[in-house]
């Protein structure tokens, strides 16, 4: 008898990363008295694996930063709610002319 084939080892692809990265103050848009500062996002197709750096921290989607919950990860800014309100935190390059 021959051994029985083992069945071919299943690699996990890597998936492609967008990162940005910003060293200029975020645009805010809604209401927040303590916003949160955005300085990088690692955005991936699948949310779970989806990052943002957030006042200096490595966040993911559902996570709390000085009150601030991340609600959704875009790929050009994050979504936040804080007491009810939710608001957005734009990364933006720097600002050209100045």
């Amino acid at each position: 008898m021959t051994p029985a084939a083992n069945p071919p080892h299943q690699r996990r692809q890597s998936k492609a990363v967008t990162v940005e990265r910003f060293d200029e103050a975020p645009q805010v848009t809604g209401s927040s008295s303590s916003a949160p500062k955005v300085s990088g996002i690692a955005w991936q197709d699948d949310r779970t694996d989806r990052r943002a750096v957030v006042n200096g921290m490595l966040a993911a989607e559902g996570e709390v930063i000085e009150g601030n919950r991340i609600v959704a990860i875009h790929q050009d800014k994050v979504r936040f709610s804080r007491d009810g309100r939710t608001f957005e935190v734009a990364i933006t390059g720097p600002t050209q002319g100045k």
